[in-house]
């Protein structure tokens, strides 16, 4: 069953057993940053916490979408961000 989502009207899944894990990567430094807190809050819409970027420079959130029974990624988007020396110094992430 779907229903649409209101921003863009596209079909939604009204249920899922898939989990979702987001990465927060570094591929310069080729490290990550601490384990982020996912947590389902509506249909399609979930929270994330615990996201820190320990260093300004490029990062990388990678959105795992997992197998629940075996927590295999099944797919996986990536979303790459810049984060300034400016909005390093200036901001509490």
């Amino acid at each position: 069953m779907f229903r649409l989502n209101r921003f863009d009207q596209s079909p939604v899944l009204l249920e899922s057993t898939n989990s979702f894990v987001l990465e927060l990567w570094m591929p310069s430094m080729n490290h990550g940053s601490s384990p982020t807190t996912v947590t389902k809050v509506d249909i399609g819409t979930y929270l994330v916490e615990q996201v820190f970027f320990i260093m300004p420079g490029d990062w990388e959130l990678r959105w795992h979408k997992m197998q629940p029974e075996t927590n295999q990624i099944l797919e996986t988007l990536t979303l790459p961000v810049f984060i300034s020396d400016e909005e390093f110094n200036q901001s509490s992430f």
